[in-house]
């Protein structure tokens, strides 16, 4: 009849391979054995019918807390294990400079102690780490989110087709800090578009079908090679860019934004603060339009 062995504490590994005398983990088994045993004391081979696992054994041990406490030998080979493993992940990362007197002092059962707590300062070192770059990008965002709603309020107090225009080219990417902004217009009549100085770029319908999807809402990239018929000669410069449809009802419109930072933007970030600064410009954009329209005709 096959037992569990004391050593899979230590090394599960170990105990699959061995078909000695090994103890019940299971409590119903091996507590009114420990509670015949005095401190210390090793515990009595208990058979069992079934193999016990090491996720078995770590959920015992969690619930009986105060085991390897009463009995210590256990801990003995579990040192040299748990102190090698450390070592190679010290030498891993840094240069190995362990004292003589630290050699030692892993040689006994208390510096399992001092092993855990090290190790333990790692993981709080990792989740301080992990926390300030959360609080980072956090700030970050607050600032994005800002800026935006600067821009917003700008756009929302254009009163001409050329104002919004000369914000886009000028003011608007230092509002948002980022390195281009252009609007392009899909037409084939220019004509109401003659007199709006700076006018947005005009380009035959369909022109830039090719740079997104149909039924998408816009391109995010932060590749190496920038289309030049976006960017013209601020392509060298740009790293990441924005490709966004306007909802403009009177001509299809584009916002083409572009930074000379290569994480401003990046596929996979969240859309709708640049969805909802675009929504604002097609409006104020129809709204000129509409002006125009109703002068020409």
């Amino acid at each position: 009849m096959p037992y569990k062995n004391i050593n899979a504490l230590c090394n599960p590994a170990d105990s699959i391979q061995q078909e000695s005398k090994i103890i019940a983990l299971k409590p119903e088994l091996a507590a009114p054995d420990m509670a015949a045993k005095g401190k210390g004391e090793a515990l009595r081979a208990v058979p069992i019918s079934a193999p016990i696992s090491a996720d078995d054994m770590r959920l015992w041990l969690t619930q009986n807390p105060d085991f390897l406490a009463r009995n210590p030998q256990i801990l003995e080979p579990a040192v040299t294990q748990f102190t090698r493993h450390h070592q190679n992940f010290d030498r891993s990362s840094t240069e190995n400079n362990t004292t003589q007197s630290e050699h030692d002092e892993l040689n006994n059962v208390e510096s399992f102690s001092a092993l855990q707590i090290r190790f333990l300062q790692k993981k709080l070192a990792t989740h301080h780490a992990q926390n300030r770059h959360a609080t980072r990008i956090q700030r970050d965002n607050r600032r994005v989110i800002d800026r935006t709603h600067r821009a917003i309020l700008d756009v929302l107090d254009m009163r001409d087709l050329s104002q919004l225009v000369r914000w886009l080219q000028l003011t608007g990417p230092v509002t948002l800090m980022i390195d281009f902004m252009k609007l392009f217009v899909e037409t084939d009549d220019p004509l109401p578009f003659i007199d709006s100085k700076p006018a947005p770029v005009l380009v035959s319908k369909g022109g830039l079908d090719s740079f997104i999807e149909k039924d998408h809402f816009c391109r995010l990239e932060n590749i190496k090679e920038t289309p030049r018929s976006l960017f013209g000669d601020s392509a060298p410069s740009i790293q990441s860019w924005a490709l966004a449809r306007l909802p403009a009802k009177l001509a299809p419109s584009w916002l083409v934004m572009g930074s000379a930072d290569n994480l401003t933007y990046e596929p996979g970030q969240n859309l709708s603060l640049l969805r909802f600064f675009s929504t604002i410009i097609g409006r104020q954009l129809d709204l000129f339009l509409a002006q125009k329209l109703t002068i020409v005709n």
